[in-house]
């Protein structure tokens, strides 16, 4: 298991520099951000121990100070604007950030920008991203914007 643990750790790393290179490519740094990411093991010795394994590394993230649950629904449904939508859409479907469809994997902060938090899984060409998913957290007027995307992509 000591493999899995560390390939797991790997992906979220490597996810949240590619989040950042399209961040930067399409210069969306005022609207969104992702948080870097390290590996370390840990040292030789006693060691924590989950039902299944022990523990020989860990994952360090760089702080984001997002919204409470309740605070990151409200923002969905009152700061999201056409701008944010559409770096929204693009970032998801350019990236193929599946888990990044979900409010709490995706949460907005206290400076405003939305946070990618859960990189793991960028580039999954595996399953389809879900954007539907982004729906049910927008008002009404966006998410009519959105089931645009959907049908239409970004025009």
């Amino acid at each position: 298991m000591k493999g899995d643990e560390w390939d797991c750790w790997l992906r979220r790393v490597r996810g949240s520099k590619v989040i950042q290179d399209g961040i930067n490519l399409h210069g969306y740094q005022w609207i969104m951000k992702v948080p870097k990411k390290w590996v370390y093991p840990l040292p030789e010795g006693p060691r924590a121990k989950t039902e299944i394994n022990e523990k020989n590394f860990v994952l360090v993230v760089e702080e984001m100070d997002i919204l409470s649950h309740i605070k990151n629904r409200s923002a969905y449904k009152k700061k999201v604007t056409l701008e944010v939508l559409r770096a929204l859409y693009t970032m998801l479907t350019e990236y193929l950030l599946i888990d990044s469809v979900y409010a709490d994997n995706t949460t907005f902060c206290k400076d405003g920008r939305l946070a990618f938090v859960d990189t793991e899984y960028t580039g999954d060409t595996t399953q389809p991203v879900g954007l539907s998913a982004i729906g049910q957290y927008l008002n009404r007027e966006m998410l009519a914007l959105w089931e645009q995307f959907l049908v239409h992509g970004l025009q």
